[in-house]
């Protein structure tokens, strides 16, 4: 498995640091359907909890990234496990692009993530 990054910090996003137009990407963390004007889309937007990232161009949600763990101590079945040598355990969450690919991120602090992608 080969893991890159360049380890540079990138900012956690809430739903106010992002356009509508970029909201519009996440329309299933709400239901839009109950809101009439832009006014209740941003409100229903702050209030949803929901976290992004920008990485390459692309927005990410945290909420489809899922916790790494060691496959002997997993603890739910929303866990990636994997073994004990595994490069990943480095890192704290993943999300698959495909079933050889995806990305990798790890917390600095409450308000930064270093970025990486992983092949296998």
């Amino acid at each position: 498995m080969t893991i890159r990054t360049n380890n540079v910090p990138r900012d956690i996003l809430y739903p106010h640091d992002l356009s509508l137009t970029e909201l519009g990407e996440f329309e299933y963390l709400i239901d839009a359907n109950d809101c009439d004007d832009n006014e209740a889309r941003h409100t229903k937007w702050n209030d949803s909890g929901a976290t992004f990232f920008r990485y390459r161009g692309n927005m990410y949600d945290f909420s489809n990234f899922v916790r790494i763990e060691l496959q002997s101590a997993r603890t739910s079945p929303f866990c990636h496990g994997v073994e004990a040598n595994s490069p990943l355990l480095e890192w704290g969450g993943i999300q698959a692009d495909t079933f050889y690919s995806g990305v990798v991120v790890r917390y600095i602090d409450d308000e930064s993530v270093v970025v990486g992608t992983y092949t296998s």
